[in-house]
């Protein structure tokens, strides 16, 4: 018996949201430019052709890495233009338009005395975001912009991308290594010795459980194996950040869909037990 056949509403949303064609979400890829140029720019990938089309300008330089927060915001950090002042930024991801949360500081004891932030990953359930940078690996404050030193990263040493999957396993690109799972203490497991690093991929992704590379060009990358497809090049940029942003409407309607339809349940159960009983 299907479990959606008590409620047909909920069955009919369910199919509208999640069935063919309907959409389930963006990716939204970030570009690096020089502190002295216009800014980054944000781009919503369309994944079945690898092709990009503009949201807008982000406002800020050096865009070099991407994760979506527990608030549906794109945080990354970038130079405030004109400058070589490293800042977290908030970025809407409707508009491309960034905000600064907060100047990036170090660690102290200096730990970490980097303000660079090359891979950046927001675990999906408690919201806490991981950097990192030549191989050190920090704790990211996303309020204060604060960076608290973690254990640095080991069996890889040229970390160019870290996503998590839905499932709370964090991923990262290796240029050496290529795919690689981290662990909580930071060791680096390679998903497959014997593919290694065949891209040169800057930043990855996971968007309706397949996983998305880019820098110049746009891959996939399969996860059992860790080989990537390339599906295109995409232009003079050079992609830096990749973050999946769901469609807040969808899950509204979702939601919706199972308040109706549980509320309409237990409307017609009241109404058969009133029957049952004025039948005795």
């Amino acid at each position: 018996m299907s479990l959606l056949r008590p409620f047909p509403l909920l069955a009919t949303l369910t199919l509208l949201v999640c069935g063919p064609g309907a959409s389930a979400g963006s990716l939204v890829a970030l570009d690096y430019s020089s502190p002295s140029s216009s800014g980054s720019n944000a781009y919503r990938m369309d994944t079945a052709t690898g092709t990009r089309s503009l949201i807008g300008p982000v406002g800020f330089a050096g865009l070099n890495s991407a994760a979506t927060g527990l608030d549906g915001s794109i945080y990354s950090v970038g130079y405030v233009l004109g400058t070589f002042t490293r800042h977290l930024i908030q970025i809407d991801p409707q508009t491309g338009a960034g905000t600064s949360v907060a100047p990036i500081t170090p660690s102290s004891p200096c730990g970490v005395c980097s303000t660079e932030i090359g891979s950046l990953a927001i675990h999906p359930t408690t919201g806490t975001a991981i950097g990192s940078w030549a191989g050190a690996r920090y704790e990211v404050d996303l309020v204060t912009g604060a960076l608290s030193a973690l254990a640095p990263l080991s069996g890889a040493s040229r970390m160019q991308g870290m996503t998590y999957s839905p499932d709370g396993v964090l991923w990262g690109w290796d240029l050496d290594l290529g795919l690689v799972t981290i662990s909580a203490s930071g060791a680096a497991t390679d998903v497959n010795p014997l593919v290694g690093a065949d891209a040169d991929i800057q930043s990855i992704e996971f968007k309706n459980g397949a996983l998305y590379g880019a820098n110049g060009n746009f891959f996939q990358i399969d996860t059992e194996t860790g080989a990537s497809t390339d599906m295109g090049w995409l232009g003079f940029i050079s992609i830096r950040g990749l973050a999946y942003v769901p469609e807040p409407s969808s899950f509204a309607l979702w939601l919706s869909g199972v308040v109706l339809a549980v509320g309409a349940s237990r409307t017609r159960a009241g109404r058969g037990a009133g029957s049952r009983r004025s039948s005795r």
